[in-house]
């Protein structure tokens, strides 16, 4: 799926409700793990350059003991705003009780966090898609893509507390990615190594985002 310009406009959202320090959850390092901490930090700093990123790993989806324990080092870290990939609503819970804002990943879940959720990603091309391919299969006419097949994942509904100006600038970035005068890799862009990852004028488009496996400046974790 296409992870990094939703994760954008998730940190563009955090930042304009006046996040400097975003926290993440994560479970492998995969291209989805680096599309979602870079694009979040990324959306942040274009509002709030002294944005940063903080992950931890959980090498899992679904653990909610580990997802406690990761969501507690966050917040203790002072994160303003905390972000996860896990399929269960522990992290949003302890949020809410911190009174950090917060958002989920492939459901609406804010019953769990009901004053601090911001949004979801909404991955509802997905039912649609797993028919197709299975209708193909059965038909026997079923191929595999040359290259992946990269899904549009949406941000969701917005939570019931999230300022209209928030929405607004979030807009306004959804349709400068969609324009093609934004990108969310575009260069001068370094890692979080210091290389040089792209030069002045560069970018990576949607395919080239699915093999990324690098964190930019700004990113730390473990």
């Amino acid at each position: 799926m296409a992870h990094e310009t939703t994760a954008y406009l998730m940190g563009v959202a955090a930042a304009s409700l006046g996040a400097t320090k975003l926290g993440y959850i994560g479970a492998f390092e995969t291209a989805t793990f680096f599309n979602d901490v870079n694009g979040m930090l990324l959306g942040a700093r274009s509002g709030n350059p002294d944005a940063t990123g903080q992950y931890v790993n959980v090498q899992t989806y679904y653990d909610p003991q580990k997802a406690a324990v990761a969501a507690d080092a966050l917040l203790s870290e002072g994160v303003e705003f905390l972000y996860g990939v896990m399929d269960e609503p522990t992290f949003l819970q302890k949020a809410e009780e911190a009174g950090v804002w917060t958002g989920y990943w492939n459901l609406d879940y804010r019953e769990a966090a009901p004053t601090k959720y911001v949004n979801n990603f909404d991955l509802s091309a997905f039912g649609p898609f797993y028919t197709e391919q299975l209708q193909a299969l059965v038909d026997g006419t079923w191929a595999a893509s040359p290259t992946p097949v990269l899904l549009d994942c949406p941000l969701g509904e917005w939570g019931d507390e999230v300022p209209q100006e928030v929405k607004d600038a979030v807009a306004e970035a959804a349709a400068a990615l969609e324009s093609g005068d934004l990108f969310v890799y575009q260069g001068p862009l370094t890692d979080n190594a210091g290389n040089e990852v792209l030069a002045e004028g560069e970018t990576i488009d949607r395919q080239g985002a699915y093999e990324v496996d690098f964190a930019v400046e700004g990113v730390t974790g473990a």
